[in-house]
């Protein structure tokens, strides 16, 4: 039973990480999103009295407990008692490929395909167990992202398995393209340099495409183009469709290192009496030296889009979105720290490096606007980035506020 555990413990990493594969990373705008993802983002339990864990029960007896794929209808993962497969010791991937291969050809009920549908995609071996993943095919071709689990023990015993297919499923239309056709199509599409273009594999697929809750799935022909280009440089997987040469998919491996991190402030929350606590300063633009920049959220919180893990020069002061503070006499306060691209940095503006109205005209400026928005969303009259002077000592000071028509100012206190 600790074996199996064990295993069962290894076959959700491995399945994970299978799924993972394929899964793009978010990058640059040139990439085209897959309707619905390739991966449903829940697994509901699977119900005891379905066919899968009906057929587990009577076939075998013992205790089992299951997931379904709600895009597939299939049972995603099962795992619980183990399986006799009757192939004796597991010795090699031969062997082990064939035992798994009879264990889906004999319970067709719980995988819901046929083994003869099916090509090897892994086949490991590791701390006495075998973890075998096929791909589901029709006429020959890969439906991407599809998968048939059977994870084994050497002694054969099956003790965890599922299946993410497509029962009865074929391409909606033909293919009218060839591989040279949609390689063009994939670089028209990119609007990369051809000429300087490093084509990986041209490979023909049937893609899922989540469509509505009438027609859940269709499956398009299509051809999965790996380009490495220079211009725009990515390593870019393009799915191009067979029939109509439109690209359907499209993401790139190159995965980047952003710079993340939050902004906080010791700031009034409610008023002079209440004391400083520490605020999010929301709205507030974050720059890298020499690179990107981004605009703080409700959390404080920016993630700024960068390549390469090498500290790198960040920068920030009180002006963003909606307002730029300034200091009327003296410099404006800048915030400047080295950050190391993904691992959280922390700015704090305090009593060392910036002026208590600075902070709290920032917090409370960001809150009304954020109140008239949502009071209005459709008001537009403030969204600009206000001047807000602060430490004045002119015209109707001292001990004094205003509107100017532009912009609000504020008295030295």
């Amino acid at each position: 039973m600790r074996r199996a555990s064990v295993l069962s413990a290894v076959l959700l990493l491995l399945y994970a990480a299978s799924a993972l594969a394929v899964a793009p990373p978010r990058n640059a705008t040139l990439e085209i999103p897959l309707p619905g993802g390739l991966v449903p983002s829940v697994f509901p339990a699977l119900e005891k009295s379905s066919l899968p864990m009906a057929t587990l029960a009577a076939r075998y007896g013992g205790e089992w407990n299951g997931t379904v794929n709600p895009r597939t209808g299939t049972a995603h993962l099962i795992y619980g008692s183990s399986v006799d497969l009757g192939a004796g010791r597991l010795t090699d991937a031969v062997s082990a490929e064939a035992a798994a291969r009879g264990f889906v050809a004999g319970n067709k009920e719980i995988f819901s395909v046929n083994a003869s549908e099916l090509v090897v995609n892994s086949m490991e071996n590791a701390i006495g167990q075998w973890g075998a993943i096929f791909s589901q095919t029709v006429e020959g071709v890969e439906i991407y992202g599809s998968r048939v689990i059977v994870a084994m023990t050497e002694s054969g015993r099956a003790v965890a398995f599922g299946a993410d297919v497509y029962p009865g499923a074929k391409a909606d239309a033909p293919a009218t393209l060839d591989a040279a056709e949609a390689v063009a199509a994939a670089q028209r599409s990119l609007g990369s340099d051809a000429a300087r273009d490093d084509i990986q594999e041209v490979v023909p697929v049937i893609l899922p495409i989540e469509v509505d809750a009438e027609l859940p799935v269709a499956f398009r022909p299509a051809f999965r183009v790996h380009i490495r280009s220079q211009e725009p440089y990515g390593d870019w997987m393009s799915f191009v469709d067979a029939a109509d040469g439109k690209v359907l998919w499209r993401y790139d491996r190159v995965r980047m290192t952003n710079v993340i991190g939050t902004v906080d402030a010791d700031a009034e929350d409610v008023g002079y009496c209440q004391g400083l606590s520490l605020q999010p300063m929301e709205n507030m633009t974050v720059t890298v030296t020499g690179g990107s920049s981004d605009v703080t959220d409700a959390g404080g919180q920016f993630d700024i889009a960068h390549g390469g893990t090498t500290p790198v020069t960040v920068t920030a002061r009180f002006r963003g979105s909606w307002f730029d503070i300034d200091r009327y006499t003296g410099t404006n306060p800048t915030f400047t720290g080295t950050a190391t691209p993904g691992t959280p940095f922390a700015i704090h503006w305090g009593a060392t490096n910036s002026r208590a109205d600075e902070r709290d005209c920032w917090l409370h400026a960001n809150r009304t606007h954020g109140w008239i928005k949502r009071v209005d969303p459709t008001f537009t009259g403030l969204d600009y980035m206000m001047p807000v002077s602060v430490a004045r000592t002119d015209l109707y000071c001292p001990g004094n506020a205003w509107w100017d028509g532009t912009g609000i100012n504020f008295c030295e206190a």
